[in-house]
């Protein structure tokens, strides 16, 4: 896995490599978790973490719902709340909080079980027979513990140049620029940005939460092109809306701010100097570590999860395999405080490596298996 991203060179000459989160929360995979007790009901600790541009932890594929398992299983609980909220007692009826693929479901024989106003929210179990299973609770629960889950981003994550302030959400850094919408467009594009767009409801909170060198309220890189409708500066699709539908500023205004006391967008005046927030995109994340892969064929390069990024790591299996009349040849490139077992087709153990050193298969089918803990590199050749 690696990361590239854009260079700004009047913040810092360079930014580190490194995958981070914010502080008080930790890397799993390629979330940023914080774990909360169960002192208090769940939509007061929510709150906390929407805050931040948070929700309740999401699990959208069966690595992500193991990464979570030992998550909290290492923080002592046996439960835990899930960002998930069900309409009905079918998994298509649930949805994340996060609006992220909610196809994937691990839910225990009879859940969801919906009854009423009971039973809506999902809850999961991460000991025991049950570990991994996902059950419908009653979201008034007080004693179940919290996870909440923020988006990654790079190492130094918050920078100051020039009296303006720099943050990174979600593959985005934002600051704050003064000046009328055009003002700001002109210095936003100085730098490969534009005047904010937002498409989410955590992107929103986090802009009214985090930029905290603004008081006032916030113009949005948004213009009127014809009666209600309008368009972003960076061209990007109008696919979240959270318009005040009783705004009652004039109708001739052609931009939009967020109003701070109820974080709506209302409309406001284009050439009034304001505060405006620059967003600069960051080129997405790239995972070349095939994790988990159940048919990788020969010849292939695969690595640990996370390899070459700081503290992100994760347990990984890897099903590799060759034609049919060739035998695997495992090469491991470099192996960093790791260690990994080879097994053949019917789970045999065919070697326990943990220093750079060839491994030949007598059969085409291996199965390679990681704990998690250190790195390496591999590739597999049909022989």
């Amino acid at each position: 896995m690696k990361i590239v991203f854009l260079f700004l060179s009047f913040i810092l000459p360079t930014l580190a490599q490194n995958l981070t989160c914010m502080y008080g929360y930790d890397l799993v995979m390629n979330k940023c978790l914080r774990y909360y007790g169960s002192d208090n009901q769940q939509h007061s600790e929510i709150y906390e973490c929407r805050l931040f541009g948070g929700t309740l932890v999401t699990i959208n594929n069966a690595i992500e719902n193991r990464a979570v398992v030992q998550y909290a299983s290492d923080q002592g609980q046996e439960r835990i709340w899930l960002g998930s909220f069900c309409f009905g007692n079918t998994s298509s009826s649930c949805y994340n909080d996060d609006y992220s693929d909610s196809r994937y479901s691990n839910f225990a024989p009879g859940n969801p079980l919906v009854n009423g106003s009971d039973g809506s929210c999902v809850s999961m179990i991460t000991k025991g027979s049950h570990v991994g299973r996902w059950f419908s609770s009653n979201c008034n629960h007080n004693f179940y513990s919290f996870i909440c889950q923020l988006p990654t981003t790079v190492d130094g994550s918050k920078y100051k140049s020039d009296g303006k302030w720099f943050e990174n959400f979600n593959n985005s850094a934002y600051y704050v620029v003064k000046g009328s919408i055009d003002e700001a467009e002109i210095e936003c594009q100085k730098n490969n940005g534009h005047v904010v767009s937002i498409h989410s409801k955590q992107e929103n909170d986090f802009i009214l939460n985090r930029m905290a060198l603004v008081p006032e309220n916030v113009r949005l890189g948004a213009k009127r092109v014809f009666n209600n409708s309008y368009a972003w500066a960076d061209g990007t699709l109008w696919d979240f809306d959270f318009r005040d539908q009783l705004d009652d500023m004039p109708e001739s205004l052609d931009c939009l701010e967020i109003f701070t006391v109820h974080q709506l967008w209302s409309r406001t005046d284009c050439d009034t100097k304001a505060s405006n927030i620059c967003k600069i995109p960051l080129p997405p994340i790239e995972d070349n570590s095939h994790c988990n892969t159940t048919l990788l064929m020969s010849p292939s390069t695969f690595t640990s999860y996370g390899y070459g990024m700081q503290g992100l790591q994760s347990p990984c299996t890897w099903k590799i395999v060759a034609p049919g009349p060739y035998q695997v040849n495992l090469q491991f490139l470099e192996m960093r405080n790791s260690s990994v077992t080879v097994l053949d087709a019917s789970g045999k153990l065919i070697a326990s490596v943990n220093s750079t050193v060839k491994v030949l298969a007598e059969s085409n089918i291996v199965t390679v298996v990681h704990n998690g803990q250190g790195t390496f590199k591999a590739s597999a050749l049909a022989f």
